[in-house]
């Protein structure tokens, strides 16, 4: 019975982290699944949610090429991801829109939603799982 309590636990705590997984990046770039923490540039950054993506699927002739836009949570990597309506009044950092190729200040660093996978293939947009987003951070000038 304490045995499987223990893999009961263990298998609870293995999909916790599972879940709230931090991806590292070498460089000034970083590529996270929606809901996983990219640490880039000095910066922890998260996104929460895809609020529109309109891009034009590859298979369609458009007369505007679409855009996207997600919501994300981004403090200094000293500080933890703090957002939504749990989160402490003290923490340090703010959830903030994103626009596909439109940089941002935050933090005394420039952010950029570099990148949106997977492209659109076919008239739709993609189930939140399979997105995956390219941030770049650099210092501001």
């Amino acid at each position: 019975m304490k045995a499987v309590v223990a893999l009961a636990a263990t298998l609870a705590l293995s999909a916790c982290t599972a879940f709230a997984s931090t991806y590292s990046a070498s460089g000034a770039a970083a590529t996270v699944p929606l809901a996983a923490t990219a640490s880039v540039g000095g910066l922890h950054i998260r996104p929460l949610a895809v609020l529109e993506d309109s891009r034009c699927p590859a298979s369609v002739q458009c007369v505007w090429a679409g855009r996207v836009r997600i919501r994300a949570a981004i403090s200094p990597q000293h500080l933890p991801v703090a957002s939504g309506p749990d989160a402490p009044s003290t923490a340090v950092g703010r959830e903030l829109d994103l626009t596909l190729g439109v940089p941002v200040v935050e933090f005394g660093r420039t952010v950029l939603l570099a990148a949106v996978e997977p492209a659109i293939a076919v008239p739709g947009t993609p189930g939140p799982g399979a997105y995956r987003f390219t941030f770049t951070v650099v210092r501001a000038r």
